[in-house]
């Protein structure tokens, strides 16, 4: 790992098909140090660290595996306040808007009680009670079907995720999502994660979803009656 000009550690990773060699996806991520306590970033660039900048020639991620609409720079962050006045109080359009909440057990975190850094904040949001069988039915993408009869998903092309800090054990994870932009068959989706208890901000997600005709295995215009609804509630001023 190579201290960036930012203080964090950049990298870059690559899945490849096996048989063909073809890349099949594709990670780039930035990696900072922060003090435990107040989980504030922590310079990399201060001497009493005693690390160092390693001059290289560099290295540059290929064309292709460079995010073609999502954008790497730190996101804006929204207030939860705002969020909370203008957005559906219930999850909408196939859990991809509106608002979610979950609750960090004692067994997502470490030995001081905080979430573990392989716990992804996503996974608290979209956890399953092991009791609810109709929510157990719904695991992985949302099946929806369109006017027309057909079973379609959103595929994710492209996802970022920003992580400001982690909550503590017995902390509520609330997600507040809102579309950003949509087009003929994709959208633009942004959760704010917060910590429900302290209202302040955990993380940013962005994700890229293509409408799917699952059945024909192939990119579909977004049906009528969802692209209506994200009219209602599309936000690009929120970008």
């Amino acid at each position: 790992g190579v201290i960036g000009p930012s203080g964090s550690v950049p990298a870059y990773f690559e899945i490849r098909n096996e048989e063909t060699g073809d890349v099949a996806a594709s990670f780039l991520t930035a990696t900072s140090r922060v003090d435990r306590a107040t989980q504030a970033p922590h310079d990399l660039f201060k001497p009493q660290d005693q690390t160092r900048l390693v001059e290289t020639e560099g290295f540059e991620p290929p064309a292709s595996s460079l995010p073609r609409t999502l954008s790497l720079s730190e996101p804006r962050v929204i207030p939860m306040a705002t969020l909370e006045q203008e957005l559906p109080a219930e999850p909408v359009q196939g859990n991809m808007t509106g608002r979610r909440e979950n609750t960090v057990k004692p067994e997502d975190c470490d030995a001081n009680g905080r979430l573990r850094e392989d716990v992804d904040l996503m996974t608290i949001v979209f956890r399953v009670a092991p009791d609810d069988e109709e929510q157990a039915k719904n695991i992985g993408p949302i099946v929806q079907h369109d006017e027309q009869g057909r079973r379609f998903a959103w595929a994710m092309m492209e996802t970022r995720s920003y992580v400001f800090r982690y909550p503590d054990a017995g902390h509520r994870v609330v997600a507040l999502s809102v579309d950003l932009d949509f087009g003929e068959k994709w959208r633009h989706t942004r959760r704010f994660m917060f910590n429900g208890d302290r209202r302040d901000i955990l993380g940013v997600y962005d994700s890229i979803g293509i409408c799917i005709d699952l059945d024909a295995r192939r990119a579909i215009a977004t049906p009528p009656s969802v692209v209506e609804g994200m009219r209602q509630t599309v936000r690009p001023d929120w970008r």
